[in-house]
């Protein structure tokens, strides 16, 4: 997948990770803010507008935004680093807030099942 493309999809399914719960919370907020400015997976893209246009999104039709994210997900080609990639960033998402909700768990395994890396390499990886 192109590098641009391929970035705004990994924002794109952080944000859903912070909101598949229903609420996006402040330690969600700041661990993204952490990973944008501690590593290169975001740069290049315009994060506050990214951010803003998503929770727009979600304040009308917050199961679609979320849905609609998860099946551009199952469409793209990902290489296995970016697969690594993506579950690591909902990973660090999903338990930054220190509450596993049940629709988190849900999304969890919706981005899984969008993912063909093996179980025993996602085993050793997290």
């Amino acid at each position: 997948m192109e590098k641009i493309q391929f970035k705004k999809l990994l924002f794109d399914t952080a944000c859903s990770a912070m909101a598949c719960d229903g609420h996006i919370h402040e330690r969600e907020v700041r661990e993204l803010k952490y990973i944008e400015k501690s590593t290169t997976y975001f740069q290049g893209i315009d994060l506050s507008r990214r951010l803003n246009m998503f929770v727009e999104n979600f304040k009308e039709n917050r199961k679609e935004t979320v849905e609609s994210v998860v099946g551009r997900l199952k469409e793209s080609f990902l290489n296995q680093i970016e697969e690594m990639l993506v579950f690591e960033i909902v990973l660090r998402l999903v338990y930054s807030d220190t509450k596993i909700d049940p629709k988190e768990i849900d999304f969890l395994q919706s981005i899984r099942a969008c993912l063909s890396i093996d179980d025993e390499e996602m085993t050793q990886r997290f």
